[in-house]
């Protein structure tokens, strides 16, 4: 996409909502779904990769290494509201928010490898690793780091 420092607007092809593009880029990720965008001529399409922790996609063969991609995202929990955490966790119980957040921050974090990876000319990502880690005052911070190797693969044809 090219549009020469001009913002445009395109609607998310998974939910829906408008996405505001403020500079050239060829993905985003939407804000509302997290889902990965590319931004084509013919307008805002999901982006559909292989994304593995293996080392080679089953069916397939690597066909070009385009180099190691990687993301982060740093969430916060709202340590007000999810007070009573700290109070299950002391007796066993779920922390179901700060579960979702982790969720959240994960799903983001795989959605920007995704399209860091499609902005490399990739159709696959493999040896992909996760890394979830809490800091701040009783762990109200998410941080969540995600890498892998961006590569192009084509399907095996079978003999």
């Amino acid at each position: 996409m090219s549009q020469g420092g001009a913002s445009m607007s395109v609607g998310c092809p998974h939910c829906g909502k408008g996405l505001l593009i403020r500079h050239a880029a060829d993905s985003v990720v939407c804000p509302a779904c997290r889902g990965a965008v590319a931004l084509t001529d013919r307008g805002a399409q999901l982006i559909s990769l292989v994304v593995t922790t293996g080392h080679d996609i089953s069916g397939g063969s690597v066909t070009a290494y385009l180099g190691v991609v990687g993301a982060e995202v740093v969430g916060g929990v709202n340590l007000v509201k999810d007070a009573l955490t700290a109070v299950r966790d002391a007796v066993g119980g779920r922390a179901k928010a700060l579960e979702g957040e982790i969720r959240k921050a994960r799903e983001e974090a795989l959605a920007e490898l995704t399209a860091r990876a499609v902005d490399r000319g990739a159709n696959g990502i493999i040896c992909v690793s996760v890394d979830i880690q809490l800091a701040g005052a009783a762990g109200g911070i998410v941080l969540v780091s995600a890498a892998g190797t961006a590569v192009r693969w084509e399907r095996d044809v079978p003999r």
